[in-house]
């Protein structure tokens, strides 16, 4: 969860209309106002936590991480109902969540999961030199049955932030993360690299313009070798790029001017395979609104641009916050909290799901009570025949675990 607590070439400005053509190649979406559902959620956890969690659902193993007072532990799964199963197992202790020399005050993430042939495997990081302020790299798996290897990565020093790639198909999981090679850099941008194997570090690839993020890093794009980010043009405005990591070549893929005053948050792709496996990218604008981009020939066109807030008419709570992108049953999903603040910090939050190709706001579906209580963290799950959402709610100081129905 790459926030605070977890954020391409246009043929025609963002502030103009959108393209008819790009529109008509979107699928339609599925009209949620149509279908019947009730809102249904479960605590999974047992009350009394009451030190923030950060939970990441392993999407191929049925497991549920989480990260709390710095220890990482792993639970089992029903595949059918996304419950937790036997008894839970602390696998490593001393992780850390941010990286305090970069100066980056909302970037950080706790432990992710890679996935490959070898299975599923957690990343994440451990404090590393002077007070602690510096980070290396650590890679945990199950080698059998309940046990679990966990060892420092090779020359994994000065490093941190990892996000691994979730392509389970791959000999190995691909893996990018923040440098600080000299044990010292503070502020915005930061170097970012990349590794083809995780334990080899002669593999790395240093992305060769700095990555701009405050709430967001640079993510994979699905089923390639390709990273999607932020960074800043010679103008010094804000652009998505993406990098190619075997041709080593950098895509621009927006071109904003000083006067669009745009600040991106989250950057992602979404596949679409009615698309023929086609991708769409969507980023956040000013932590409010959510624009869309296809590509049209060697072009990339905005297909949508909404603002949730204004749709769903809940001004008080105009923030998108901890987007995350699905695929499910081959059409594209964002689940996302709405919020009354910017920061993930556990302010008064409705989780919705929506389709990121439409701005109806009958393509939004809240997942949890309209009661104002606090939660954090949206996250999925693709279970035998449906998909389970969760969350965390915050009561207080107790944090809690919860699975919503998402009616998929």
């Amino acid at each position: 969860m790459r926030r605070a607590c977890r954020s391409m070439i246009l043929c025609i400005a963002l502030m103009s209309v959108l393209s008819p053509m790009a529109l008509a190649q979107l699928p339609a979406p599925r009209e949620f106002c149509e279908e019947p559902f009730t809102i249904s959620t479960v605590q999974l956890s047992p009350p009394g936590m009451n030190f923030p969690l950060d939970t990441e659902f392993d999407q191929v193993g049925f497991r549920v991480m989480w990260s709390r007072n710095n220890n990482v532990t792993v639970q089992a799964l029903d595949p059918a109902t996304g419950r937790p199963v036997g008894a839970f197992k602390v696998i490593d202790t001393g992780i850390a969540h941010t990286w305090p020399v970069l100066g980056l005050p909302l970037l950080g993430n706790g432990p992710e999961w890679g996935y490959s042939r070898r299975g599923s495997e957690l990343y994440y990081m451990k404090p590393y030199g002077a007070l602690g302020r510096n980070r290396v790299l650590w890679k945990a798996r199950e080698t059998s049955p309940g046990v679990w290897s966990c060892a420092a990565l090779p020359e994994g020093v000065t490093k941190g932030l990892p996000w691994p790639s979730k392509n389970a198909a791959d000999p190995v999981p691909r893996i990018l993360y923040g440098r600080s090679p000299t044990g010292v850099q503070t502020g915005v941008p930061y170097d970012v690299a990349v590794r083809s194997v995780p334990e080899d570090p002669s593999t790395e690839r240093v992305i060769p313009v700095p990555v701009l993020a405050e709430q967001g890093g640079p993510r994979w794009i699905p089923g390639g070798r390709r990273v999607i980010f932020s960074t800043l043009d010679t103008a010094g405005v804000q652009q998505v790029a993406i990098y190619d990591v075997d041709a080593g070549t950098i895509e621009q893929v927006t071109h904003h001017t000083a006067e669009d005053d745009v600040h991106m948050d989250e950057t992602w792709t979404s596949e679409y395979p009615e698309l023929g496996g086609a991708h769409i990218v969507w980023f956040v604008v000013n932590g409010t609104e959510l624009r869309v981009l296809q590509k049209d020939g060697d072009s990339w066109v905005e297909a949508n641009r909404v603002n949730p807030s204004l749709v769903l008419g809940k001004p008080e709570k105009p923030y998108i916050v901890s987007p995350e992108p699905l695929i499910y049953r081959g059409k594209p999903y964002i689940v996302f909290q709405l919020s009354a603040t910017y920061s993930n910090v556990g302010q008064s939050s409705d989780i919705y799901l929506m389709q990121p190709q439409s701005s109806s706001a009958c393509h939004f579906r809240l997942v949890t009570p309209d009661d104002n209580r606090a939660r954090r963290g949206p996250e999925f799950l693709q279970l035998l025949d449906k998909l389970a959402l969760y969350y965390i709610e915050i009561d207080g100081g107790t944090y809690t675990i919860h699975q919503a129905e998402s009616g998929l």
